[in-house]
């Protein structure tokens, strides 16, 4: 090289290339890991952008270290810093084509979505789980939410997610998946609402479900519907997309922290608690929820489908439960693994789950579509003080009549 060329000094160059390296990597690395210690900080991040962040570090380590020995020319640095960017461009073309192809694109942004509901009577709500999958049954449940409102109306009705599993177009889809099995609760006047599962993803069904006015959306991923003057609070959550979208992260951690309710129920879902049976407990939803929850509780149950089996157990935070309703559509057979957390359980029958919640009382009941209860469980609490669960009566035998 001529002594006129344009020459850096190596070692400065090279210890700015670790530095920025090692950086890149502790940073994108720890995007990835745990992206809410960075969401809680204000930065909007998500994991597959921290993972081009720790691979463009990589890239940068591997070229300092191989940086030569002799001096680096202009040309040369320009080169060099080509390279990065396309390789940069290049991973995170990659990492958005894996995000959109796993998620069926881009994730919504939405805002607070509070839908009330003015009544100030005592409430009775019902899930149901997966009630995209399966052809027969779905109708006799159908039958026995019918029963039901012959005692007590019911307020409102909440899919959990997997609602449409069939390939056709949506209107096709939803007819067979939901409208025609469960005629009798549509044609009511029992407002339905909806959480977004990993088939209505996979299925591209997503846009049209959440403008769907029949699902009450609103064109949201992720509400908070509201009754009865501070008497309770729903959160639906998006799960399929909670590890990597800060703005639902704060949102949730935001309006939990703010919510009076008497009662509160987190509905989503993939189960961030549940027994290792079908998928088992999803531990990236269990990270987040424990990091916006912590230790306290913030919230009376939480509420989950996609494993296709019933069962209800303890969590982490005292005096709270988790349920899985999951066979509303289909049920898995399975072998329960030994679990002391767990405090009842059905894998034979198509089941859902209805709630009668007022001021001091709140008691859920588990049901077959042959109108069976095979699960109850009651919590109390005086108004301001801490809740206190009654013990539950599994495999309670009690016909509702279809």
């Amino acid at each position: 090289m001529s002594g006129a060329a344009k020459t850096f000094p190596v070692p400065a160059l090279r210890a700015a290339s670790l530095l920025l390296s090692s950086s890149l990597c502790v940073f994108g690395a720890g995007a990835y890991f745990r992206p809410e210690l960075l969401w809680l900080c204000g930065i909007d991040i998500t994991p597959y952008e921290g993972l081009t962040l720790a691979s463009l570090g990589v890239i940068h380590l591997v070229g300092a270290v191989l940086l030569p020995r002799a001096v680096f020319s202009h040309t040369a640095a320009y080169v060099y810093g080509a390279v990065l960017m396309a390789a940069a461009a290049l991973i995170g073309s990659l990492c958005l084509s894996r995000h959109m192809a796993a998620h069926g694109g881009p994730a919504f942004v939405t805002t607070d979505a509070r839908l009330e509901s003015a009544s100030n009577a005592p409430l009775r709500l019902a899930f149901l789980g997966d009630v995209g999958h399966g052809a027969r049954g779905r109708a006799a449940i159908d039958r026995q939410l019918q029963s039901l409102q012959l005692q007590t109306r019911i307020s409102a009705a909440f899919l959990l997610g997997d609602n449409i599993h069939v390939d056709a177009d949506y209107e096709t889809a939803f007819e067979r998946c939901v409208r025609t099995p469960f005629e009798g609760l549509f044609q009511g006047e029992t407002p339905v609402y909806a959480a977004l599962g990993n088939h209505d993803y996979s299925g591209g069904y997503i846009e049209a479900e959440r403008l769907d006015p029949r699902l009450g959306m609103r064109g949201r991923r992720y509400y908070r519907w509201t009754a009865g003057d501070g008497l309770c609070s729903v959160f639906v959550i998006d799960t399929e997309t909670l590890p990597r979208d800060p703005r639902q992260y704060r949102w949730l951690k935001e309006s939990a922290s703010a919510d009076n309710s008497t009662w509160t129920i987190l509905v989503g879902h993939r189960p961030a608690y549940a027994s290792d049976v079908c998928t088992g407990p999803d531990a990236e939803v269990c990270r987040i929820l424990a990091s916006i929850f912590g230790s306290q509780r913030s919230c009376d149950l939480l509420i989950a489908g996609h494993n296709h089996v019933y069962e209800r157990r303890n969590t982490s935070v005292p005096r709270q439960y988790a349920l899985v309703v999951g066979s509303c559509g289909k049920a898995q057979g399975c072998l329960w693994p030994l679990d002391s957390d767990r405090l009842a359980q059905n894998c034979d029958d198509k089941i859902f789950v209805y709630l009668d919640i007022s001021r001091e009382r709140l008691s859920g009941h588990a049901v077959t579509s042959r109108g069976v209860e095979i699960d109850r469980f009651e919590m109390r609490k005086q108004v301001g003080s801490a809740i206190s669960p009654a013990p539950g009566s599994p495999l309670k035998t009690v016909l509702l009549g279809i």
